[in-house]
């Protein structure tokens, strides 16, 4: 598909006898000399790209990952992960091994689900941000830029953890909860649901 596009660039341009020059090249190749071959040819799942040299993009995602949803060029799906049908995973996300993205989930660019992690229908995580492992996100709830969300912790539904938030380690967020940026909760904190955190009082270990 590449040539065809630049090809009709090159014929659309100023100047349109070059441009016919150039369409020839891409169709034809010069005179004596093989067609020029397309500089990112399809080469999805790591399969041959230019012959005689391994595709540099997007990078091969292992065999063993259950890729069904939308995986964007760049990102990186690492072995046992599962993406569902529906959910988005940008170009520069991390999805680590045995991670699970749910339904309807979007993954930004420099977002990362560590391995073993759960990431509910629906949820989004911003840019940034990072869900430690084994640690489960509760449906629609939404990571901004910049927040930290530790292992083996636990996030309902419908939660929003603004910008910059830190999640302890084994902590539990019901759902509903709201953390306004700078908030964080201590390893180990019960938050109820509902909740408000703002940065100005933490949630401690034990119920807050």
């Amino acid at each position: 598909q590449r040539p065809q596009v630049c090809a009709a660039r090159a014929q659309g341009g100023a100047g349109g006898g070059g441009g016919g020059m150039w369409q020839g090249m891409w169709s034809q190749g010069i005179p004596g000399m093989p067609p020029i071959p397309p500089l990112w040819p399809p080469a999805p799942h790591g399969q041959q790209g230019i012959p005689g040299i391994p595709p540099m993009w997007p990078p091969p995602h292992p065999p063993q990952a259950n890729l069904r949803g939308a995986i964007h060029p760049g990102a990186m799906v690492m072995r046992g992960a599962t993406v569902e049908p529906g959910a988005d995973v940008h170009g520069g996300a991390f999805v680590g091994e045995g991670a699970v993205v749910r339904r309807g989930a979007r993954i930004h660019g420099g977002a990362r689900v560590e391995a073993g992690a759960d990431i509910g229908e629906g949820c989004v995580l911003h840019g940034g941000s990072s869900v430690g492992s084994r640690t489960r996100i509760g449906a629609r709830t939404q990571v901004c830029g910049g927040s930290q969300v530790g292992p083996q912790a636990d996030v309902g539904a419908d939660c929003v953890l603004h910008g910059g938030c830190m999640v302890g380690a084994g902590s539990k967020l019901g759902d509903g909860v709201t953390m306004h940026g700078g908030s964080h909760t201590s390893p180990g904190a019960h938050v109820a649901p509902g909740a408000v955190v703002s940065p100005w009082h933490g949630a401690f270990a034990g119920v807050w």
